[in-house]
């Protein structure tokens, strides 16, 4: 760890330290800074969800984008009635409403106490405006993710497309309206 940043995180709670330690553990983000790191530490918060509660359901207006640092969560279609994904520590979710600007398409539901480092909209458009190799992973697993809805069924394949490299640049467009200006 670079002396700068050792003397700026002694100056962090205990928690956001922990926070900084694990961010610095997820593979999009390896960009990232040290005063990139500090930033989303500090613009982001943790929150903690007991067992069985809602993070988010769909249909819900998207303003955030969670990290899981612990627990177990289950992404479900109450719609559907149908099991879309399990996710573990170091997955994140709620990037597709929030980067597509289109309400949430699932349900995100805690199966055991977890926590979460929770980035608003506001704030991860700056990371992502400076880091694109960030917002391109963030959009190759985006485009991953919306088709499996497509699959399931949970969402129309109209609007979206198929073919990768046509997703991918609609993908990228919506994302540089979103996040720059």
């Amino acid at each position: 760890m670079s002396d700068r940043l050792q003397t700026s995180t002694v100056q962090l709670t205990r928690t956001k330290r922990e926070l900084l330690a694990i961010l610095k553990k997820i593979p999009y983000f390896e960009g990232l800074t040290d005063a990139e790191f500090l930033y989303l530490v500090n613009q982001g918060y943790p929150q903690t969800v007991s067992p069985l509660e809602y993070v988010c359901r769909e249909g819900d207006t998207a303003n955030s984008f969670y990290i899981l640092l612990t627990g177990k969560v289950e992404v479900i279609s109450l719609r559907k009635k149908q099991h879309i994904a399990m996710l573990n520590p170091g997955d994140f979710f709620g990037e597709i409403a929030l980067f597509m600007g289109t309400p949430r398409v699932a349900t995100c539901r805690t199966l055991e106490r977890s926590r979460f480092f929770v980035i608003h909209r506001d704030h991860l458009r700056y990371i992502l405006a400076i880091h694109r190799e960030i917002a391109e992973k963030i959009a190759q697993k985006l485009l991953a993710r919306q088709n499996t809805l497509i699959d399931l069924g949970i969402i129309s394949e109209s609007g979206c497309g198929r073919d990768t490299g046509i997703a991918l640049n609609l993908i990228h467009k919506r994302l540089q309206t979103l996040f720059t200006a």
